[in-house]
């Protein structure tokens, strides 16, 4: 078999650019601006956390001015208007969800117990870290407690994932049920988070044992207590 012809080869090459060429041409074009793309994403992405950096650097400056653990009024509006302003403009940065818990926690210092629970809630609602969310969870109760709503509480407790915090969601359920006079369940609670509790701090224990010790228990079997005991390993793993 004859080698095609210079001419025959180049009237093949352009049948098949042809029937081929856009499809290539759109490829690498998809292919050079998604390149292009991602490094203006990352780029942008970037700039942003760099950004929010230096507002929440902005924040801790004003924080560390005071001596006596207590903020101005004029500070307090800095901070405010700074940790708003990573919640607005910086929404995706972990800086905002540290804004929105220092802005909840100035919130209970100022006795603004709604103020707290609703930047609380911002943070759930808005895809913060999920190593966040235990103890975000757990403020939210203690201060839905705080509005009377202890059911409501309770529940928030019930359904979050307490992670490593465990003892102090157990804690935390023991001392509504005392509000509510529902002393067995105070007791099972406060043995689980005595249980569960894995802090090396004595002190944390020996407040733990004096609000078992506060609570009236039934009379507990010694199968009883193993049961517990059980129950709170399996949940443990």
């Amino acid at each position: 078999m004859s080698q095609r012809t210079e001419e025959e080869n180049i009237e093949a090459f352009k049948v098949w650019w042809k029937e081929n060429g856009l499809k290539v041409v759109t490829g690498i074009i998809f292919l050079v601006g998604g390149y292009i793309g991602w490094d203006l994403y990352e780029g942008k992405i970037k700039s942003e956390a760099e950004a929010a950096s230096e507002v929440w650097q902005s924040i801790t400056d004003t924080l560390s001015q005071e001596s006596d653990n207590k903020l101005s009024q004029e500070n307090q509006l800095m901070i405010q208007k700074n940790a708003e302003l990573l919640k607005q403009d910086f929404s995706d940065t972990s800086y905002a969800h540290f804004a929105a818990a220092l802005k909840a926690k100035l919130a209970v210092e100022n006795d603004q117990i709604d103020q707290a629970i609703t930047e609380l809630n911002w943070s759930l609602d808005n895809n913060v870290d999920d190593s966040l969310k235990p103890i975000l969870n757990l403020r939210l109760a203690r201060l839905v407690a705080t509005k009377g709503n202890y059911e409501e509480s309770l529940e928030v407790l019930r359904v979050s994932d307490p992670g490593s915090l465990k003892a102090a969601y157990e804690e935390a359920k023991g001392d509504i049920y005392i509000i509510l006079d529902r002393k067995e369940e105070a007791y099972t609670a406060y043995n689980s988070a005595i249980l569960f509790n894995k802090s090396s701090d004595q002190l944390i224990n020996n407040v733990l044992q004096l609000k078992l010790s506060q609570v009236n228990p039934p009379e507990i079997t010694v199968d009883e207590q193993n049961d517990i005991e059980y129950e709170t390993e399996i949940e443990s793993l």
